[in-house]
């Protein structure tokens, strides 16, 4: 990550607690007591465990799957690591471009080949592609309609973000089923792209997408040879993010409140979680505070501002402090391992001690 790209992501967090911060200070703090101290903490517990579940469940993903590529037992601690590694880089880069590749520096950290990080990396991307679908795919099917009507802007981003992640999921489809078709096809995009001036330096392009065919080969393998543990992946990965959708329910039960159905209150996170991924900042910072705002006021009323606090700081703030730590813990022990492989043994100090004595 450029340093550009570094002050860009910690402006558009401190905007975001600046703004969180303003709203807090322009509310009624009487009423704001008033719902912190009516507040149900076994269900605002229950909220935070759902969080740290999920990041178990995303751990899990890796530990069922690096064996396959390695061959070799993946401790939990070690997927944990990974894990908690992608999440929090994906919540400081917009579009969470930086999730990914950060989780296959680790894994080359720890003694993978490119090759296996590669591999580990796409197969861990298209089994979340498929879960993503697959949730999408029934929430708008048993709440499309009902969701359109009432809140049409996000319905129609949603939507955007549905057709962007079907295209995603096919494209890596090909690359891994059907890689010389899919080489025809990109290559063919990027050369129609360059003529209408849409893209700059075509062979540039080119020599990515020849690289990416060439590292998807393992991921196909393992995939055609694997397609039981595949759909097991999938699995671990959409019950991991139903643990985050699930979210704003235990806050609203937390909060004391019931007229509302878990199911409305799911579809209604669902498609507004998936509209926000369109927004470039850092884990839709601004958008993802509006978003909850503007399609829960009417659900918490008073509580909205209190609610909106809490949600943000469990699924957001929670994986930037846990990340953080992780982050700065890790670099502290490979300072000290560097560090005590310079500082000679006892034995090499004798050893020393006597060639000098020797001369």
């Amino acid at each position: 990550m450029t340093k550009g790209k570094r002050i860009f992501n910690w402006i558009c967090m401190s905007v975001t607690v600046a703004a969180i911060i303003i709203i807090i200070l322009k509310t009624d703090i009487s009423q704001f007591k008033t719902a912190l101290s009516n507040l149900n903490y076994i269900w605002l517990l229950v909220g935070g465990a759902a969080v740290l579940l999920s990041w178990v469940f995303d751990a899990m993903t890796f530990q069922k799957l690096l064996p396959g590529i390695t061959g070799e037992k993946a401790p939990f601690k070690r997927s944990l690591k990974y894990s908690i590694a992608g999440l929090y880089y994906m919540a400081l880069s917009p579009f969470g471009s930086a999730g990914q590749p950060m989780q296959m520096v680790y894994m080359a950290n720890d003694g993978m080949s490119v090759g296996k990080t590669t591999a580990a990396a796409t197969i861990k991307f298209f089994t979340d592609k498929i879960s993503v679908f697959t949730m999408l795919a029934i929430f708008f099917i048993l709440s499309g309609a009902a969701f359109y009507t009432s809140n049409t802007a996000i319905f129609w981003f949603s939507l955007l973000a549905f057709a962007i992640n079907i295209v995603i999921l096919v494209g890596v489809f090909l690359l891994i089923i059907k890689p010389a078709f899919a080489e025809r096809i990109f290559k063919g995009g990027v050369k129609l792209l360059s003529k209408v001036k849409l893209i700059k330096h075509p062979e540039k392009s080119i020599s990515k997408i020849d690289t990416a065919i060439h590292d998807y080969e393992s991921a196909s393998q393992f995939i055609k040879a694997d397609k039981r543990r595949i759909a097991l992946l999938s699995t671990l990965s959409l019950i991991r993010r139903m643990l985050l959708i699930a979210v704003p329910y235990f806050l609203y039960k937390a909060f004391g409140f019931s007229a509302v159905g878990i199911m409305e209150i799911l579809s209604l996170n669902v498609f507004m979680s998936f509209a926000i991924t369109l927004m470039p900042t850092p884990g839709g910072s601004l958008a993802a505070e509006g978003g909850f705002g503007a399609i829960y006021a009417g659900m918490f009323g008073t509580s909205i501002i209190p609610a909106l606090v809490i949600w943000r700081l469990l699924t957001y703030y929670l994986v930037i402090a846990a990340g953080g730590s992780m982050v700065l813990g890790d670099t502290l022990l490979k300072m000290g391992r560097r560090k005590r492989a310079t500082v000679p043994t006892a034995g090499q100090w004798r050893r020393a001690s006597v060639l000098t004595a020797g001369k």
